[in-house]
């Protein structure tokens, strides 16, 4: 402390050795010290939260030296009107970091923001001794300004709440499939299957951490204390997103799948309308498959809604989490969640045999279990719709198997030609002019070669060749729908091509039909692919 140095030095003399002149040496310095400490004491009502103080004066130096324009940015959370970001010139008077300013993004935070610099991340000065015991054994505050919660090391959070609500209803607003946070990276947006960066900041293990409290709504380190978990998470009026929550390299790993409000219909997704017939379904099993992303969900739940509209019913749905939320129409909808509702699939799918349903929703097949319990409910004459992460529907029958030991496929091959209406294979695929993607579906439905397929290992293999001579039964191959699609001019050539299960036959189906149809109008114009920027909330 300045004060206290010029004190000792004015008493370091060896003259100063009388007691009356000690006397009057320590009176003048218990009237500097007192005159410091009540200077300090008006600098600390300033404008400066009291727990920045420390961060505050290191990066704008003294409080006194600061501009009033400067000053004047910090703001309470109540104050409707944000602050105004500091001028160029008072920024760098004070010593102000310039990567955020100069990155584009019009500032409205709670408090100045300071780009984080890489030089201190190793070095960085800790609390002092005397704060850190006042904050040990005692739960975890919450900041006073921006209402974010403290991070472990004690430090302010960089990520408020608005903030992060804000950094949602962009993905929303702008249509991404899903939001990424991970530390060293700035914030990712998947949109039609690639990912875009937001020209916002770094997340840092800070940032994280405060987003994961967000979504946890949790103050307190104790419930910080896993390595994997599944939520849902609603911004209400405006979006739903499945969230999940693990570590890497002992920092927050956040994704959350983006779930729309409002649920689309078989026409708004470009789903064939021969779907539409499986709501007429009153009994049996019906799987919806694909690989992670490709729509498994809201083709669910497009059906769970179509019956929801068409007749009266007992829907009762199990999921890990719940995503999509429907309303009462004609039929009266049970929604359960693991973990929160239900301990697990299983327990769920045996009570839900006792809530006189008509339908049941599996989230997920996941174990042998969940198989074998999903199956009773099909043979008792339930109408069950559930997932599956398998790519068509040959592999879907494999997979289903592979739950079961060996010496019992046989029976859960005759389970399965019985109970089995129909399995829905998707792929997602980009559009001609890159700014959507639209699905391809494979469709096998229940009729006796099917069930013979099923039934017989050696016939199996056979499946997709049947459903490339069936569809007057309602049933189509991959390759017959991206042709439809090609055709169509709603996927490119080489999409197509790409995505065909077997490239080299659809190559020579391509040319037998002849390349003059195929191919986009003369005079369309591609759009350009979405970029997302930050805008002027950010």
């Amino acid at each position: 402390m300045p004060g206290a140095v010029n004190c000792q030095a004015d008493l370091a003399p060896a003259t100063l050795a009388s007691s009356s002149s000690s006397s009057f040496s320590s009176a003048c310095c218990s009237s500097r010290l007192s005159r410091i400490s009540r200077k300090r004491a008006r600098h600390s009502a300033s404008e400066a939260p009291p727990f920045l103080s420390t961060e505050y004066t290191r990066v704008f130096g003294n409080v006194n030296s600061l501009s009033s324009a400067t000053a004047g940015a910090w703001t309470s959370v109540s104050d409707p009107t944000p602050a105004a970001p500091p001028s160029a010139a008072s920024s760098a008077a004070a010593g102000i970091a310039s990567n955020d300013v100069n990155s584009g993004i019009a500032h409205t935070l709670i408090r100045p923001s300071i780009a984080p610099s890489p030089r201190r991340t190793s070095g960085r000065r800790g609390p002092s001794p005397k704060r850190s015991s006042e904050r040990a054994g005692r739960p975890i505050e919450r900041n006073e300004v921006s209402g974010a919660c403290h991070p472990r090391d004690g430090g302010p959070s960089r990520v408020e709440r608005e903030k992060f609500y804000r950094l949602l209803r962009l993905g929303v607003e702008k249509g991404a499939s899903d939001i990424h946070f991970q530390v060293g990276n700035l914030p990712l947006y998947r949109f039609n299957g690639n990912l875009v960066e937001l020209r916002y900041k770094v997340l840092t293990e800070r940032d994280t951490d405060a987003i994961a409290r967000m979504l946890l709504n949790s103050e307190h380190d104790d419930d910080l204390e896993f390595n994997e978990r599944d939520l849902a998470y609603e911004l209400p009026g405006e979006g739903r997103f499945r969230v999940n929550i693990s570590r890497q390299r002992r920092c927050f790993n956040i994704v959350l799948r983006v779930i729309p409000l409002q649920i689309q219909n078989f026409e708004d997704l470009n789903l064939p309308t021969m779907l539409r017939d499986l709501a007429e379904l009153r009994r049996g099993y019906v799987l919806v498959t694909g690989p992670t992303g490709m729509g498994k969900s809201t083709t669910l739940a497009v059906l769970i809604n179509e019956i929801n509209r068409a007749r009266r019913s007992k829907i009762v749905t199990i999921e890990d989490p719940i995503e999509f939320v429907f309303g009462h129409e004609k039929s009266i909808i049970t929604q359960r969640e693991i973990g929160t509702d239900t301990a697990s699939f299983p327990d769920a799918l045996r009570a839900a045999l006792r809530q006189d349903p008509d339908v049941i929703m599996v989230g997920e097949m996941r174990d042998l279990e969940t198989v074998d319990t999903s199956l009773k409910a099909a043979e008792t004459g339930h109408l069950v719709f559930s997932s599956i992460h398998t790519s068509d529907v040959t592999s879907t029958i494999g997979r289903l198997l592979s739950f079961f030991p060996t010496d019992e496929q046989a029976q859960v091959r005759a389970r399965l030609s019985d109970n089995l209406q129909a399995i829905i294979s998707l792929r997602l695929l980009p559009n001609k002019k890159g700014t959507g993607r639209v699905p391809a579906v494979e469709i096998a439905r229940a009729n006796r070669t099917i069930q013979e397929c099923i039934r017989d290992p050696q016939k199996t293999a056979q499946i997709p060749e049947y459903l490339a001579r069936s569809r007057g039964d309602n049933m189509q191959s991959f390759d017959q729908h991206l042709f439809d699609l090609l055709r169509a001019h709603k996927i490119s050539r080489e999409t197509a091509v790409s995505a065909a299960s077997n490239p080299t036959d659809f190559e020579t189906t391509l040319s037998l039909e002849g390349d003059a149809p195929i191919g986009g109008d003369a005079g369309e114009k591609d759009e350009e692919p979405v970029e997302i920027d930050s805008d002027d909330r950010f």
